[in-house]
């Protein structure tokens, strides 16, 4: 037996917004984009498509991806095993494990899905399921009134919701669990918390959130401050990031620079302090898209390196050697005064 497969369900009947499964999302169909996750993480041969559409069976075969088509097809309940039992008992005879991939959640990685599969295997699990941790206080309706359902005794239980992302099955516990009968379930499974990257388009606000947050760059800060130079490096970049809400931030600072850590610290931004590797690595390993340099002067390597991998810079108070590979640098901050 092979070890994976991915499935992907596109049912075009279960889309919330017409026809939302081949609108492009920051560019890219939902579909497309699902096809590109799964291929990331198994060869094309091992990705197959549930689907009712022949526009979309015609997008896998382009993408020489498998298919499953059903013009009748539809889902009636939110047990995806269930509704699914037909594909995954045949894909369950070929394969050790079947992931099922929701192209609905365009935020979901390779990443998310690689590291998904190393928790479950190391779990030893029968199915891991993706979920969202929920902070508020869940309530029922009996009629006109509210009942409340977790009471103050009850306060320090955990909830959960599915997101829907993700669900890896163990094909030896589905067949057992298939066989059993349709409203059979699943025991041992394991919980993979995705939060901010679990929302599932179900209205046009969630498709709006979606295009935003995928068309958000990476700002990176890389900064220093000890007390030989001072914190004016820190106090810039702040004021700096405290303008940029659209973009997600990092910043980074030198090894030697205590204080900046606990300045940055001090005001919930996303910190990571430079180890016993090189600047460039550090600064590399958080994919930036563009890095704001406010260490003093750059030396061409370390600028070097930020150009070979196609990152655009901005450098301050920089007369290095690196300052030449800068896409912009910002020297003369004030006014000579008169002599």
């Amino acid at each position: 037996m092979d070890t994976r497969c991915i499935i992907i369900p596109a049912i075009k009947k279960n889309a919330v917004i017409p026809d939302q499964l081949v609108k492009k999302l920051a560019g890219v169909t939902l579909i497309e984009r699902g096809i590109g996750t799964a291929r990331d993480v198994c060869p094309p041969e091992d990705v197959y498509v549930l689907t009712d559409s022949q526009e979309i069976e015609l997008i896998c075969e382009r993408a020489g991806v498998g298919c499953r088509r059903n013009k009748d097809l539809k889902f009636t309940t939110l047990n995806i095993v269930a509704e699914m039992r037909d594909v995954l008992g045949e894909l369950a005879q070929k394969y050790e494990h079947c992931i099922v991939l929701r192209a609905s959640c365009p935020l979901l990685t390779w990443v998310d899905v690689e590291d998904a599969w190393h928790k479950y295997l190391e779990a030893g699990a029968d199915s891991l399921v993706t979920v969202k941790s929920v902070h508020q206080r869940i309530w029922g309706v009996q009629g006109r009134n509210l009942e409340h359902l977790l009471d103050e005794a009850e306060g320090e239980r955990e909830i959960v919701v599915e997101s829907r992302a993700l669900i890896i099955l163990r094909s030896e516990a589905l067949l057992r669990t298939l066989a059993s009968g349709y409203a059979a379930r699943l025991t041992n499974v394991v919980p993979y918390f995705l939060n901010d990257r679990a929302i599932e388009i179900q209205s046009y606000q969630d498709w709006w959130i979606c295009e935003h947050l995928l068309l958000r760059r990476h700002v990176v800060f890389v900064v220093a401050g000890w007390p030989a130079i001072g914190m004016g490096h820190i106090y810039r970049a702040l004021m700096l990031a405290h303008e940029i809400t659209s973009h997600k931030i990092t910043f980074v600072c030198t090894r030697e620079s205590e204080l900046a850590v606990e300045s940055i610290a001090r005001r919930d931004y996303r910190s990571v302090r430079q180890g016993s590797e090189e600047l460039w690595e550090t600064v590399l390993g958080l994919r930036p898209d563009l890095v704001v340099n406010d260490i003093l002067n750059t030396d061409a390597e370390y600028m070097g390196k930020l150009k070979e991998a196609g990152v655009r810079t901005v450098n301050f108070e920089d007369a290095g050697e690196g300052a030449a590979s800068a896409d912009l640098v910002v020297n003369a901050l004030y006014d000579q005064a008169d002599s």
